[in-house]
């Protein structure tokens, strides 16, 4: 017998100018993918429209077809963004 692994949680670093993993960084969320879909929760604030297009472009490389936005409080969804990439 074997075993596979498919890891579907972690977290999205957005850097400033040219960083990359390890670098300083000036916004972060939880994710989960699925199926072609990414779920970003638990952000350090609202994302700027470049923060969105740094995550669009990251993750496509990765098969990402779309970002789900999601904002909880209470345990309850709050909000919720779909974004086609």
């Amino acid at each position: 017998m074997r075993a596979s692994l498919e890891i579907h949680a972690g977290t999205l670093r957005i850097h400033p100018d040219d960083g990359e993993f390890g670098d300083p960084y000036v916004w972060a969320c939880g994710i989960t993918m699925s199926g072609g879909i990414a779920t970003l929760y638990g952000a350090m604030s609202a994302p700027t429209p470049a923060m969105i297009r740094a995550a669009r472009d990251c993750l496509r490389s990765y098969g990402v077809k779309e970002i789900r936005f999601e904002r909880r409080a209470g345990g309850k969804q709050r909000r919720f963004v779909e974004v086609e990439i």
